[in-house]
């Protein structure tokens, strides 16, 4: 996609985000983050320097319709980074990866993870890792396609890894 831009956010670019998010909820068909959640913790969440969010835009210069903004967001990412002694190291989780619906199928998606694993090398992680629905082909070949394999299945002998959580707060569990 030609003047396409994929940088590091910054605090105002909390509405866009926020605008993204709201996206990606509702293709999840989930009802968290909520408007109010998202405007208490979106911009703490982008100073946390233990996360980092991508937006991928067009560049103010090269936009296809002079009327639109002169950065309309097209997708995002949210990394956290972490040492980690299993991974002997620095560790990138890509906790979200999310292209509006206009603008799929165009490379941002592709644009977006060069990003993700160019920022997590910067940062001199040994690996990065992702969770994806185990029904969802589309993002399984995208990854492929990235140079991730799944670990899941044999990540060590005898049995496959389980993403577990358990909710730690009345809030949270709303």
């Amino acid at each position: 996609m030609s003047g396409l831009v994929v940088r590091v956010a910054e605090s105002t670019d909390a509405p866009a985000l926020s605008a993204l998010v709201t996206a990606f909820r509702s293709h999840l068909g989930a009802t968290h983050p909520t408007a109010d959640e998202l405007a208490r913790l979106l911009p703490e969440a982008i100073a946390d320097g233990q996360i980092e969010f991508a937006l991928a835009c067009f560049s103010s210069n090269a936009r296809p319709d002079a009327s639109a903004e002169p950065r309309e967001a097209l997708g995002y990412t949210q990394c956290r980074f972490f040492r980690s002694i299993w991974a002997r190291g620095f560790q990138a989780h890509l906790e979200d990866l999310f292209v509006s619906a206009p603008a799929r199928g165009n490379g941002v998606g592709a644009a977006l993870i060069a990003f993700a694993l160019e920022r997590a090398a910067a940062r001199h992680c040994v690996s990065i890792g992702l969770h994806t629905n185990d029904r969802n082909e589309r993002a399984h070949a995208f990854y492929r396609r990235a140079g991730f394999e799944p670990q899941s299945e044999a990540r060590w002998p005898g049995g496959q890894e389980v993403f577990w959580t358990r909710s730690l707060s009345r809030a949270a569990a709303r």
